[in-house]
């Protein structure tokens, strides 16, 4: 017990000491602004698209300016960008599926097959921890032949007691009455060009559930990664050309950064123990941080301090970065960073450079045919990038 609490109190004294000894240099004085952490400028970002012409055309604009926008969810007021190529990929890889199902390429049966072949344990874990279930329609793997062969779940109510249809398909048993005629759902195939039409709608939605449904199980077997696609808009990908699918890299111009505590580690530019010693103060400065920087945003007032209140360290340290409350956060001076799915995000388009751009084909060569990206740690971002923004602010 003594030993455990001996070191517990030295990981404390650790995180209150800040590190100050790591990464630091005689000629750095690495700072925490009101504009954020420093970014290295030169640091290559990945962005995944569905307008890769566009852009090699006219720039970046964000989807506000857009006005469409096949995947859905996000931010309407900035770029994203991923520092992990791993995670771009695997948006490309997504895109291509959800374009190939919402243009009839793709049925459900055979995006179950993909899996099953692919990532079996996606499948059992969809089968099991998942019920063998999409989310919103409770269907089952037995039902996507139907639903790929132009039948609808019809469901016309519990004291509906028309029976059966002509030509229908009854779903578990009958009731009321000896005979047992009436059904609470039934399978019935489209019967004019209005049922098609509906029948068509509905089965993009199914697809898109399955698919949704299917990378998360993926990501809780550890078997496929799961970008985690927002609503995206069939309509949109099915107009899609090929090659307007891919991935942009790019630098940008801009000197600062808001995160929080599980960013600073990931991205390198605090250890563990400090972070999260930090945790508290370090998510009230990046909600701070961030608000002037959108077009909602507000300004500080000139009284405004980012540092007081909370616990801040009073020799103002935390970690090997001196907290100076200097500056004003704006589009042109900072951007956002978020771990999940490492995520920065650029709100003046201005200050992006792009460096190179792959169409699908090249950008996910030797992952040809995949209907999701191998299943990776998204924190681990060393894995995949081994010099971290982090070490290059600190000369690590």
């Amino acid at each position: 017990m003594s030993g455990d609490l001996l070191a517990l109190g030295a990981v404390a004294a650790l995180a209150a000491a800040g590190l100050r000894r790591r990464g630091s240099r005689a000629d750095d004085d690495p700072t925490i602004t009101r504009c954020g952490f420093p970014w290295p400028r030169d640091y290559t970002l990945y962005h995944a698209t569905t307008g890769l012409r566009a852009i090699r055309r006219q720039g970046f604009r964000p989807r506000r300016q857009v006005g469409t926008s096949a995947l859905g969810g996000g931010t309407d007021e900035a770029i994203s960008f991923t520092l992990d190529p791993r995670v771009a990929k695997s948006i490309v890889i997504g895109l291509l599926v959800l374009r190939a199902g919402a243009r009839g390429d793709l049925t459900l049966t055979e995006l179950y097959e993909h899996f099953e072949e692919q990532y079996p344990d996606a499948i059992r874990s969809f089968n099991t921890t998942f019920h063998g279930r999409t989310s919103a329609t409770h269907t089952t793997r037995a039902d996507l032949a139907k639903i790929d062969a132009g039948y609808r779940m019809i469901s016309p109510g519990l004291f509906d007691n028309r029976g059966l249809p002509q030509g229908a398909i009854p779903i578990g048993e009958g009731w009321q009455g000896r005979d047992r005629t009436y059904y609470h759902r039934w399978w019935q195939k489209y019967a004019n060009e209005a049922e098609r039409r509906e029948w068509e709608v509905r089965r993009g939605e199914l697809f898109k559930d399955l698919y949704a449904t299917l990378l998360a199980a993926g990501d809780d077997a550890h078997a496929s990664f799961n970008p985690v696609f927002w609503n995206p808009s069939l309509d949109v990908l099915a107009q899609l050309d090929l090659d307007d699918i891919g991935i942009l890299v790019a630098t940008i111009n801009i000197d600062r950064v808001c995160m929080g505590a599980m960013s600073a580690v990931q991205a390198g530019y605090l250890e563990r123990p400090v972070a999260k010693f930090w945790d508290r103060e370090l998510s009230r400065y990046r909600r701070d941080c961030v608000r002037p920087l959108s077009g909602y945003g507000r300004k500080y007032p000139e009284s405004y301090s980012l540092f007081e209140g909370g616990r801040y360290p009073r020799d103002k340290q935390i970690g090997p970065f001196r907290l100076d409350d200097v500056g004003e956060p704006g589009p042109s001076t900072t951007t956002e960073y978020l771990w999940a799915l490492s995520e920065l995000r650029v709100f003046d388009p201005s200050r992006i450079t792009v460096v190179s751009s792959q169409a699908s084909q090249q950008a996910l060569s030797g992952f040809e045919g995949l209907v999701a990206y191998p299943w990776f740690d998204s924190m681990d971002l060393r894995a995949a990038r081994p010099e971290l923004p982090g070490d290059l602010v600190l000369g690590r």
